[in-house]
């Protein structure tokens, strides 16, 4: 490798390393969340210029390019409409991040998923620290005034099932860590890990997190169904035990549904008449602008809600969002079909919860396009155990 190319490679690796453990660790170290979109941006840039990928399609830069304006124009609205130039600035550079993320190309991905795997499989280790903690003690108030002070999330014991929640910052990814390295990774040594990502996902304590696994094992058994050549007895066990995992599911399911029913669900469906009655659905009315109204909550100029999809919609509108859909889903779409149904289910599990156009669906974008295509080169079963031995 030249030596100039091995110095940039060096840098991109080392702000790839940053801002992976500073995604993770936010919480318990708040400062670090500062340090997620600089890093990763400058990984991003020298991983495109060093391999040149902006020179390997043409018609998707052109077209980034009407995207790029149709933001700025978004952003003139805003500031013209006395939004923050602050707020402006950063939702124009995540969307304008987002997109390229589908062009950063690095064959040499193995030391990217290593790093990620790891510092997820530590994130899963401390929130299990949490909840076992909270489980022994029997109690969570200190918890929970620790993490309100320092707006960390929520840590908390449920009083429907009397099981521990520990949703803070830096959890969003833990599914996509978990499907992902089940479906591209195998060996003892993964089922551990995967098994340590999934109790890590029940601390966190998500519903749409757990949807986000139910959905990808429902495909992956359907597929085994529908697959010609598999033993027909294996099959009907396996409708047997899909069947049963479905009712168990759906009970847990209108069981959650029914306990959210007066609390955040009651909050999602007043944000989506909120966020649908006021904007522009074509054009969308400005890039980061806030949102004032007085409901169950009072909104005094937010600008981040659980329904965050539909706040980017208020913002850009119907013509912005098929440009940046269109941007991301043709890379993707390229890249395998397989990953593109596993970014439906990032999709499908972040719309109700705002772990979507931010650092996260990056560093999804960026493990979709990149492991991917290494994994199935070179078939590496056990990266975490060489990253750590």
């Amino acid at each position: 490798m030249h030596t100039k190319t091995h110095g940039v490679r060096i840098i991109a690796i080392v702000s790839w390393t940053i801002a992976v453990m500073a995604y993770f660790f936010q919480f318990p170290v708040s400062f670090l969340s500062s340090l997620i979109i600089p890093f990763l941006g400058l990984y991003v840039v020298l991983t495109i210029l060093s391999n040149r990928t902006y020179l390997q399609d043409i018609p998707w830069f052109k077209l980034y390019f009407v995207y790029l304006a149709y933001l700025s124009i978004m952003a003139i609205v805003s500031v013209f409409g006395n939004s923050g130039i602050g707020s402006v600035l950063r939702f124009f550079a995540a969307l304008a991040a987002i997109p390229l993320c589908c062009m950063t190309e690095e064959k040499r991905f193995h030391y990217e998923y290593r790093t990620f795997l790891l510092f997820a499989v530590l994130k899963s280790l401390v929130l299990l620290g949490f909840a076992a903690y909270m489980l022994y003690t029997g109690t969570y108030e200190p918890l929970r005034r620790w993490a309100y002070r320092n707006s960390f999330g929520d840590i908390y014991i449920n009083p429907n099932d009397h099981l521990p929640r520990v949703q803070v910052h830096g959890n969003g990814i833990l599914p996509m860590a978990f499907i992902l390295n089940d479906t591209y990774r195998k060996g003892k040594r993964n089922d551990l890990i995967n098994f340590i990502l999934l109790l890590g996902i029940l601390a966190a304590g998500n519903f749409a997190y757990i949807l986000a696994i139910a959905v990808f094992y429902l495909l992956k058994m359907l597929k085994y169904i529908t697959t010609d050549g598999k033993p027909v007895v294996r099959k009907l066990i396996l409708v047997l035990c899909l069947s049963g995992a479905a009712i168990v599911f759906l009970w847990y399911a209108f069981r959650q549904m029914a306990y959210k029913a007066e609390g955040s669900n009651s909050i999602r469906l007043e944000q989506a008449q909120v966020l649908l009655s006021d904007s522009n659905l074509l054009l969308g009315k400005g890039l980061g602008h806030g949102i004032y109204y007085t409901g169950l909550r009072t909104y005094q100029g937010e600008t981040y809600f659980e329904l965050q999809t539909l706040y980017i919609l208020n913002q850009i509108g119907l013509a912005g969002m098929v440009l940046f859909y269109a941007l991301v889903f043709r890379p993707i779409w390229k890249t395998g079909k397989r990953e593109t149904i596993l970014f439906l289910i990032y999709l499908l599990y972040t719309f109700w919860n705002p772990y979507c156009f931010d650092s996260t669906e990056m560093i999804v974008i960026l493990m979709l396009i990149n492991y991917g295509a290494y994994a199935e080169r070179f078939k590496t079963p056990d990266l975490l155990y060489e990253a750590v031995a």
